[in-house]
């Protein structure tokens, strides 16, 4: 991923997450993910919506970034801004057979055994999309 295309870091970060919660539905048959604001409108929707609902900036590394040009104004590289995303992730189902229960779960242990996005995860959803 070049300079270029670092506007699109946030549109990787969230794919990533949908396909982890993706792999993690897989323990109901059907469950599905969705991108957005949770809805109530289908009773029958079996799965999760994965919404993100704020950025910030890191504040506590906001000055690590210090100046990136040569005394003569060349760039040595770009500034970097650390942001903290906020996800809010719903779980549906059918409440008599604990479906949103055990989606929490499943996606809680896939997300405990792969705690950090690598740099090859993020590339493989570049190539795919």
């Amino acid at each position: 991923m070049d300079n270029e295309s670092n506007y699109l870091i946030i549109t990787l970060i969230t794919a990533v997450l949908k396909q982890v919660i993706e792999e993690a539905a897989g323990v109901i048959p059907g469950a599905e993910v969705k991108l957005g604001r949770p809805e109530h409108g289908d009773t029958n929707f079996v799965g999760a919506f994965l919404y993100l609902y704020m950025i910030r900036p890191e504040v506590c590394l906001a000055n690590q970034d210090l100046p990136n040009c040569e005394e003569d104004g060349t760039l040595i590289r770009n500034p970097q801004l650390p942001l903290k995303l906020s996800y809010l992730i719903a779980f549906y189902g059918k409440e008599d057979s604990m479906e949103p229960q055990r989606l929490v779960g499943s996606t809680i242990c896939k997300m405990l055994k792969q705690p950090v996005m690598t740099a090859n995860r993020l590339q493989n959803i570049v190539k795919h999309d």
